[in-house]
Parts: C-alpha cells; sequence; structure tokens
C-alpha cells in the first residue's frame, strides 16, 4: 500500500482531500491533525 502526505497551505480554512489509490479510500481534513491523514474504508 501506498503512502500519501497531505498538506494543505489553506491553515484558515476546513481543508477536505479525498482520494482513492490501491482500491482504499483516504480522506485527510485539516481540522483533526497537520499533515496526518484519516484511512477510511
Amino acid at each position: 500500500m501506498a503512502r500519501h502526505l497531505i498538506t494543505t497551505e489553506n491553515r484558515g480554512e476546513e481543508a477536505i482531500l479525498s482520494f482513492t489509490t490501491d482500491g482504499y479510500s483516504f480522506s485527510a481534513e485539516e481540522t483533526k491533525k497537520e499533515n496526518e491523514p484519516v484511512f477510511v474504508r
């Protein structure tokens, strides 16, 4: 499984990024933790 580092330059906004790779769904929210992706199946 490939690891992805998600970074956002929008610090003041709620940045929600989502993408799919290797059959897994990845989603990261700026409001949770900085540069720490949340793995969702």
